[in-house]
């Protein structure tokens, strides 16, 4: 339990001080290349381990 909760902490910190981006990924239809929708992606520029880091989807996934 220790670890994710440092990773908590980590998450609360990130939140406090703007270290996470949202990128729009646009969705393409592939018949007609039209733009159909746009998902929103969330990135967190992590002050040590950078933008996204190592590890990061496992963590969160674990939280989840």
């Amino acid at each position: 339990m220790t670890h994710n909760y440092n990773f908590i902490d980590d998450l609360e910190h990130g939140l406090m001080n703007d270290e996470f981006v949202i990128y729009y990924q646009p969705q393409i239809d592939y018949k007609s290349g039209g733009l159909i929708g746009a998902e929103a992606l969330v990135r967190w520029n992590h002050p040590i381990m950078g933008m996204n880091g190592n590890g990061f989807s496992g963590r969160f996934c674990s939280i989840i």
